[in-house]
C-alpha cells in the first residue's frame, strides 16, 4: 500500500467554500499511484463518519469543496483527510485536517486605553467583541510596536479565551508613542485587524502649584501658574481653570478667557 499522504492544507475559507491544498504521499507501496482520494465528515460532531468527495478529480493538488456542490454548510467545523491509491489498494488516511466553512471574523472595535488604569511604564487596552462572525470566535489577540513605528508583535494570545477583551502592555518607554491593533481568532485562524490606536505611556501632571493672582480689572482677573513639576511622562498639551460661583461653592465651573465675572 502506498504511505499515506500528509494532511490536506488549510489555505483560505469564506461563506461558500474552503480551500484547500493535498500533497502527494512519500512512497507508492511498490505500486505508482493512481489517484487520491477527500474524504469530509458530517461537520460539527468529530465523530460522524468519512464519506468520500466524490467532485474531487483524484490528481489536483488544490481543492475547494463548497456548498453548492458538495453540500458543506456556512459555520460548520468539518475533518478532512486525504488517501492514496494504488494498484494493491487504498492507503491509511492521513491526519485530519479540522477547518471550518465561513469568512474570516470581522475586525473588533480599535484598541483603546483603560481610563481608570494609570501608570508611565504600562497600558491596559480594551477592545470591543466580535459579532457576526459565521464560526465560533476561540479568542483574541493584541499587537503591538516597539514605539518607533517598527514592526508588530504580539504582546497577548487570548487565542482560548474569547471572553476577555483586554490585555496589559508593560514594560513601556514614557516617551515612545506605541501603535497598537487587535484581532479575533476562530477554528481557521486570524480574522480582520482592527484599526490602529496609538498611544503614550503616562500619568496625569502632578504638584501643580495653585493659580496667583497678578492682576486685577474692573470685569477680568489676570491669574498665572507655574508649570508642573512632572509632567508624567507626557508633554504638557493645555491647560483647564476651574473656579467657583463667589458664593463658596465647588471649585468646577470652568473657566475660559474674559469669563470671570465681577
Amino acid at each position: 500500500m502506498p504511505d499515506a499522504p500528509p494532511k490536506p492544507e488549510f489555505i483560505s475559507s469564506d461563506s461558500a467554500s474552503i480551500s484547500l491544498t493535498l500533497s502527494r504521499s512519500l512512497d507508492d507501496g511498490g505500486s505508482p499511484i493512481t489517484s487520491y482520494k477527500l474524504f469530509v465528515d458530517a461537520g460539527d460532531d468529530f465523530s460522524s463518519d468519512y464519506a468520500e468527495i466524490g467532485r474531487y478529480d483524484g490528481t489536483s493538488t488544490t481543492f475547494d469543496p463548497n456548498v453548492d456542490e458538495d453540500g458543506l454548510v456556512n459555520g460548520k467545523i468539518y475533518r478532512f483527510v486525504l488517501r492514496a491509491t494504488n494498484s494493491f489498494g487504498d492507503s491509511a488516511a492521513s491526519f485530519e485536517l479540522i477547518a471550518g466553512l465561513g469568512a474570516k471574523p470581522p475586525a473588533p472595535s480599535a484598541p483603546v486605553r483603560d481610563p481608570d488604569y494609570l501608570d508611565s511604564n504600562s497600558i491596559i487596552l480594551n477592545w470591543g467583541q466580535v459579532t457576526g462572525s459565521d464560526l465560533p470566535i476561540l479568542g483574541y489577540v493584541l499587537m503591538m510596536d516597539d514605539g518607533l513605528k517598527g514592526y508588530f508583535s504580539i504582546v497577548y494570545d487570548g487565542s482560548d479565551n474569547p471572553q476577555r477583551q483586554d490585555a496589559l502592555a508593560r514594560e513601556l518607554i514614557s516617551t515612545r508613542t506605541y501603535r497598537f491593533k487587535a484581532y479575533a481568532i476562530d477554528v481557521n485562524g486570524a480574522g480582520v485587524e482592527s484599526d490602529i490606536t496609538s498611544l503614550v505611556a503616562c500619568i496625569p501632571p502632578t504638584d501643580i502649584s495653585p493659580p496667583v493672582l497678578e492682576a486685577v480689572g474692573k470685569t477680568t482677573l489676570t491669574l498665572a501658574w507655574k508649570t508642573p513639576r512632572s509632567d508624567g511622562g507626557c508633554p504638557i498639551t493645555s491647560y483647564a481653570l476651574f473656579r467657583d460661583d463667589g458664593e463658596g461653592s465647588e471649585i468646577n465651573i470652568p473657566v475660559g478667557v474674559e469669563d470671570i465675572a465681577d
